[in-house]
């Protein structure tokens, strides 16, 4: 989780705190408390599993979507849903969804879950 200056940071007065190139954790110095969820509001069954889950009472956690549309799922799940950029996800080596981000010490951890496709009446149907 380290992240390197791409630039000097200065202060009010043009005065270098942190060199181009300094090296440090930011969870050395913040917490990130309830952590993120990350869903694809696009599956119904994963919207399924997330309101069964105690993610989905707990607004420390923050939900985000890596598809599907927030002001939908907004009003479907009466909380807070933002968007998954392609920073972030690549950031933190998101390669599923649902998963779950939280801190460790002065690390994150990914947890990725695996949600079963709710077949379709038409696909029971077919199945027969």
């Amino acid at each position: 989780m380290t992240y390197t200056l791409d630039q000097d940071l200065v202060d009010g007065n043009g005065k270098v705190i942190y060199p181009r190139g300094f090296t440090f954790n930011p969870l050395d110095y913040v917490s990130f408390p309830g952590g993120l969820l990350v869903i694809d509001g696009d599956d119904p069954s994963q919207i399924k599993w997330f309101r069964q889950t105690p993610y989905a009472t707990n607004h420390k956690v923050r939900l985000l979507l890596a598809g599907g549309y927030a002001f939908q799922l907004t009003e479907q799940l009466k909380r807070s849903v933002f968007y998954l950029v392609d920073e972030i996800a690549e950031r933190l080596q998101l390669a599923a969804a649902p998963s779950l981000v939280i801190q460790k010490n002065n690390m994150l951890q990914v947890r990725e879950f695996f949600v079963p496709q709710e077949r379709t009446t038409e696909e029971n149907d077919a199945s027969r």
